[in-house]
């Protein structure tokens, strides 16, 4: 996956409106409040169909990540390109392993990957409605604090999550001066 390429002596897609310091903030403020708003409006709906099974819940997680995207790219003008997907394993399930910057990965796996369990801080689960919908896509809570413990969770979980044939997403955070 990689962003497009706006490098030097290559001509700029930029919208001429980006470049100007104060549209671009008061756009990303739009951004976010649009975020935050259907974050929540997604979160209710998944929580109301609840009941489906996972399969069938999947999908309503992957259009809140889609449209998020979709929002990013109009308003901060984030627009990206899979390269490789080719490459995906199409039967069993797998881990993958993400390096985490940004949201933006959080939201491209649920875009570009098959239904995947992923492993995420147990906090997530404290905001209203987003919690719910979050616990109910079968993901992996952990509290980054408790050491070996987490690590087993993950181990314990993930063995069943891939022996249900779902993926598991991981995004792992670089420590500084690490690429």
């Amino acid at each position: 996956m990689a962003f497009k390429d706006n490098s030097p002596g290559r001509p700029s897609r930029t919208a001429r409106w980006r470049r100007i310091a104060a549209l671009q903030w008061l756009a990303s403020l739009v951004y976010t409040m649009l975020l935050f708003a259907e974050s929540f409006a997604w979160g209710a709906l998944i929580t109301l169909v609840g009941w489906l099974p996972f399969r069938l819940l999947y999908p309503f997680a992957r259009g809140w990540a889609g449209s998020s995207m979709w929002l990013a790219k109009i308003f901060c003008g984030l627009d990206w390109v899979v390269e490789g997907r080719e490459n995906l394993p199409r039967e069993g399930a797998h881990i993958t392993m993400w390096k985490h910057t940004t949201a933006w990965e959080t939201m491209a796996q649920m875009v570009v990957l098959p239904p995947s369990a992923w492993v995420y801080k147990r906090e997530i689960l404290w905001i209203p409605l987003v919690g719910s919908a979050t616990w109910l896509m079968r993901g992996i809570a952990i509290d980054r604090g408790s050491g070996h413990r987490a690590v087993n969770q993950i181990l314990d979980q993930g063995r069943a999550r891939l022996a249900a044939g779902v993926w598991v997403g991981r995004c792992w955070h670089p420590r500084p001066g690490q690429n």
